[in-house]
């Protein structure tokens, strides 16, 4: 109150790790704990908007190896194989993909265990028509030459966020710059004002 916000109306965008972590927040069920002693725990983490600028499709890394097929297959003779996991390895984003899904291991990303923290970090799993309307943003051409860039932000990201946002009904205006995989919105916003519509 002190600062004159309304929780009402909160919107949030990021770049990379801030996209995704906003595309999280924007798909996931309230995470409000409305009996806890903590007020800002009982708080709704719901948001009215979501932009995300570099994104990533989702956090569950193993989806990676689908959305980014068209991509990764023409490459598999540089990236050692297809396999997401063999490809993140070889760009030296193994690191990345362990501390995203809270894993130390290949085994124990794949484990039975880890299967829900999985499915809890699955943006795509996760979107229904309910959920905070979505701007996104990735532009392959500037990340040309550059494979650890491209893998964690092609325009493929996008074109995944916007094929599921299509089949739930999910508000979207998503833009997706390569010349293989163009995607374009006719409304030409941009993400400022789009949160700005929604708050």
């Amino acid at each position: 109150q002190s600062l004159n916000l309304d929780p009402e109306q909160v919107a949030s965008y990021g770049i990379s790790a801030g996209a995704s972590t906003s595309l999280w927040l924007g798909t996931h069920d309230d995470l409000a704990d409305p009996d806890n002693a903590d007020p800002v725990l009982r708080e709704s983490s719901r948001l009215k908007a979501v932009a995300a600028l570099h994104t990533q499709g989702t956090l569950n890394i193993l989806r990676w190896e689908e959305i980014l097929a068209p991509v990764i297959e023409p490459l598999a003779p540089v990236l050692g194989g297809t396999d997401i996991l063999t490809v993140a390895t070889t760009l030296g984003a193994g690191p990345l993909l362990f501390a995203a899904t809270g894993t130390d291991s290949v085994e124990e990303m794949n484990s039975p265990e880890n299967l829900p923290y999985m499915e809890n970090i699955d943006v795509i799993g996760l979107m229904d028509a309910g959920d905070a309307p979505i701007y996104a943003y990735n532009d392959s051409t500037i990340f040309a030459g550059n494979y650890l860039n491209l893998f964690l932000h092609h325009a493929l990201h996008v074109l995944a966020l916007f094929d599921r946002a299509q089949e739930v009904g999910l508000e979207n205006v998503m833009y997706a710059i390569d010349p293989q995989f163009p995607l374009s919105d006719p409304s030409g916003e941009d993400h400022i004002s789009f949160l700005k519509r929604h708050i």
